[in-house]
């Protein structure tokens, strides 16, 4: 896709609990750190477990569930004119995380309204990531809501990200690529991400990280961690970083604009 427009970086899955924050996260931070904050924008739709916008990431929060139990659809015609043409979201980059208890809604209404096809692309490269679980209890739930998604979106100009993700399985053994269904949908597929199952150890340093609402960028400057829970997190950060690097579009006008600020 040009990167004559910002990129729209919509994270989905019906099923909760399956690294949709984390995978938002990890984005977003991957961004900011090639783009600069200032050019990036995390928001955070989820009312039950708004982790992102508990970060010290640049984001907000929009609340689509103000009544606290119900999803008040008016407010999915505010999402869509602040991606639009609010001045917040003028020339960033953007994450959006939907939680689970919104994603049918937010789902329906993307696909009723057209509002990818007939708003959002003539503004933004719309980018759709979604998360799966293999070799774990949820493998069906999270493959049969990827299906959902594709299908639904599969005629628009949107690019398909599925990150495949280990922290579940009990090993690093199973292949998306040799499920049925991204077999059936492997065309349309743009990219799969990797999110390898680690040792305790990592993982220990990682969950540490995920309950400090803290991202990669904030480890160096932490005295809470020592060498080597530092040297784990930047291993795990570069290699999600060099898989990003080639399958996440830099938007050239903002990387020029950092580059000229140092």
């Amino acid at each position: 896709m040009s990167n004559t427009k910002n990129n729209l970086h919509l994270v989905l899955n019906a099923k909760g609990g399956i690294g949709k924050s984390t995978c938002s996260i990890t984005l977003q931070t991957f961004l900011q750190d090639k783009l600069g904050s200032e050019n990036v924008l995390g928001i955070d739709t989820d009312p039950n477990n708004n982790t992102l916008s508990s970060t010290t990431l640049n984001t907000i929060f929009l609340n689509i569930m103000p009544d606290g139990d119900k999803v008040d659809l008016k407010k999915f015609d505010d999402l869509t004119m602040f991606l639009y043409n609010n001045p917040k979201t003028q020339g960033k980059d953007i994450v959006l995380d939907c939680g689970s208890s919104t994603f049918q809604h937010l789902f329906n209404y993307l696909q009723e309204n057209e509002t990818i096809e007939m708003i959002l692309n003539q503004k933004y490269n719309v980018y759709i990531h979604i998360p799966v679980t293999l070799d774990s209890p949820m493998e069906e739930q999270t493959l049969n809501g990827m299906t959902q998604i594709i299908e639904a979106f599969k005629y628009s100009s949107s690019q398909f990200i599925i990150w495949s993700n280990h922290f579940f399985a009990s090993s690093n053994n199973a292949d998306i690529e040799k499920s049925p269904q991204y077999i059936e949908y492997k065309e349309k597929i743009f990219a799969v991400i990797l999110m390898k199952k680690r040792d305790e150890l990592f993982l220990a340093d990682y969950s540490h990280m995920a309950k400090k609402s803290q991202t990669f960028l904030d480890i160096d400057n932490d005295p809470s961690y020592d060498i080597t829970s530092k040297i784990r997190l930047s291993k795990m950060q570069k290699e999600f970083w060099d898989v990003l690097s080639i399958v996440i579009p830099i938007n050239t006008k903002a990387e020029t604009k950092k580059e000229s600020k140092r």
